[in-house]
């Protein structure tokens, strides 16, 4: 069963002010970090007042946890295909397309996922772990049907190229994180750097197909 870290009353309010408050939570704890983040910062971030927080929260920590477990639904949705049949390579193309779409869209949600995985936020260990597991579950999938449709090789080994293509993904997702992140562009691509996914594809091909 899956554990729910708000306050009832969060589910009573509308879906749009549930929202603007993750939102506003995202962002201020995105850039400011969670520990540095107050929840005086998210109310005036929202414009609500400070003590309407811990209506929805009991603590700061269950805010960040909700907010990882819409991470795992924002992932889950990313995996899904674009139709009832596409080919393997075009699936794939659609999961990078997305987390490059998403870390553009939303890099303070990238810097607190990032934060929360770091050791001295162990507490969100457990559920950032569950983050990585089902974003690496997912690419295991898509390889294994990739390989019983014929579009993947045979010989390929899945756990290894789960693992690089998740790789692949977080990349694309942190790559608009930071002014850093962005400097890394070039190392990578010297052709796109704002969108690095067909030079991707086309080695992917190579490689599995």
């Amino acid at each position: 069963m899956k554990k729910i870290y708000h306050k009832e009353t969060f589910d009573n309010i509308p879906e749009e002010k549930r929202l603007r408050l993750l939102q506003a939570s995202i962002k201020v704890m995105g850039q400011k970090g969670f520990s540095n983040a107050k929840i005086e910062d998210i109310a005036r971030e929202m414009g609500v007042s400070y003590g309407s927080i811990y209506t929805y929260f009991a603590t700061k920590e269950d805010l960040v946890h909700t907010i990882i477990t819409m991470g795992i639904e924002i992932q889950r949705k990313a995996f899904e295909p674009l139709a009832e049949y596409v080919d393997t390579f075009s699936h794939i193309q659609s999961i990078l397309e997305r987390s490059l779409k998403i870390g553009r869209e939303q890099p303070e949600l990238i810097c607190l996922w990032h934060e929360s995985s770091l050791p001295y936020n162990a507490q969100f260990s457990d559920h950032t772990s569950e983050l990585y597991r089902q974003g690496v579950l997912e690419w295991k999938s898509v390889l294994k049907k990739g390989v019983s449709r014929g579009d993947i090789r045979e010989d390929i080994d899945i756990d290894t190229i789960a693992f690089i293509m998740n790789a692949i993904a977080s990349q694309l997702l942190r790559y608009n994180m930071s002014d850093f992140q962005k400097s890394k562009r070039a190392v990578h691509f010297s052709r796109n750097l704002d969108d690095p996914i067909p030079d991707i594809m086309e080695n992917l091909k190579k490689m599995l197909a």
